[in-house]
């Protein structure tokens, strides 16, 4: 319970510091940005809390940091993708450290 409410306070905080610095971000900064309240949260609580905060940090990037804003619609399917490989390569592992550091 506690990973999914650290995600989400998480994930607000860094929309609101991100949003006003929107127009001067390239769209890498964000995605990689909204990968680590999933991170905090699979670490606090396990799985659920990252799924919670993968799926909420897609959204949020999508509405706030893809134009046109404030829909779901992705103009450029090739940006949509660059931020995918960016955040598979970047944070890809750090789950997995996680999760081999837990066993005993």
């Amino acid at each position: 319970m506690w990973g999914i409410v650290v995600t989400l306070v998480g994930l607000a905080a860094l929309l609101a510091v991100l949003l006003p610095f929107r127009a001067h971000l390239s769209i890498a900064i964000p995605a990689l940005a909204f990968v680590l309240p999933a991170l905090v949260g699979v670490v606090i609580g396990g799985f659920p809390p990252g799924v919670v905060g993968a799926l909420g940090g897609f959204v949020v990037y999508d509405l706030f940091f893809l134009p046109p804003y404030n829909t779901l619609t992705v103009r450029s399917p090739q940006k949509l993708d660059c931020a995918g490989r960016l955040r598979r390569r970047g944070v890809g592992r750090v789950p997995g450290g996680v999760q081999a550091a837990e066993r005993p």
